[in-house]
C-alpha cells in the first residue's frame, strides 16, 4: 500500500506542478463545483427528460445518479474511510474549499459516469453520447486537478458509476418501456 500511495502522491504532485495553469484553473474549478451536489447532472437529466426522444435515457440516468450516490456516499465511503490526499501529502495545495467527507471513492466521478453511461444508452445522437463521456471524464480529471482525490478514488468512482448505471438499465429498461407503452395507449384511447 505504501508503494501505491507513493505513486498516487507523485501523480497528484505532477499535476500540480506541470498541468496547473491560470486557464485550466479558471475552467476546472467552477466546473468541478457544479458537481458538488450533482447540480450539473440533475439539470442534464431533466433536459433529457423534456424530449420524448431522450426521455428514457434521462429518467434512467436520474435513477442511476440517485442509486449510485446513495451507495457511494452512505456505504462505500463510510466502509473504506480513506482520508483526503491533502491530509497526507504535505506539499499538495487544493484549489477548492476542503471537503470534509472521505475520499474513496470519488462521488463526483461516480455521479458523472452514472449519468453519462445511464443516459448514453437512451439517446440516439452520437454527438450527445460523446459529449456525455467528455463531461464525465472532465469531471473525474477535475477532482485530481483541484487536489481533493487520489487517482484510485476517481477510478473506483468512475467504475462504480458505470456498473451502477448498467444495473439500472438491466433491471429497469424493460419495465420503463412497458409503462411508457401503457401510458401511450391510454393517451390514444
Amino acid at each position: 500500500m505504501a508503494a501505491l500511495h507513493t505513486v498516487e502522491a507523485g501523480i497528484l504532485l505532477w499535476i500540480q506542478e506541470h498541468l496547473r495553469c491560470a486557464l485550466l484553473t479558471t475552467l476546472l474549478v467552477p466546473f468541478t463545483t457544479t458537481g458538488n451536489h450533482g447540480e450539473l447532472w440533475i439539470v442534464l437529466c431533466l433536459l433529457l427528460i423534456l424530449s420524448p426522444k431522450t426521455r428514457k435515457g434521462g429518467v434512467l440516468a436520474l435513477i442511476s445518479l440517485l442509486l449510485c450516490f446513495l451507495f457511494n456516499d452512505f456505504v462505500l465511503k463510510l466502509l473504506v474511510a480513506r482520508p483526503r490526499p491533502f491530509t497526507a501529502i504535505e506539499s499538495l495545495r487544493p484549489l477548492i474549499p476542503l471537503p470534509s467527507d472521505y475520499s474513496f471513492p470519488s462521488g463526483h466521478s461516480n455521479s458523472s459516469f452514472a449519468v453519462a453511461f445511464g443516459a448514453m444508452r437512451g439517446v440516439p445522437q452520437k454527438w450527445l453520447k460523446l459529449l456525455l463521456i467528455v463531461l464525465a471524464c472532465l469531471m473525474a480529471f477535475s477532482r485530481l486537478y483541484v487536489g481533493v482525490h487520489y487517482p484510485t478514488d476517481v477510478l473506483a468512482g468512475s467504475i462504480e458509476g458505470i456498473l451502477g448505471s448498467t444495473l439500472v438499465w438491466c433491471f429497469l429498461s424493460k419495465p420503463y418501456d412497458r409503462q411508457a407503452k401503457r401510458l401511450s395507449e391510454k393517451e390514444n384511447n
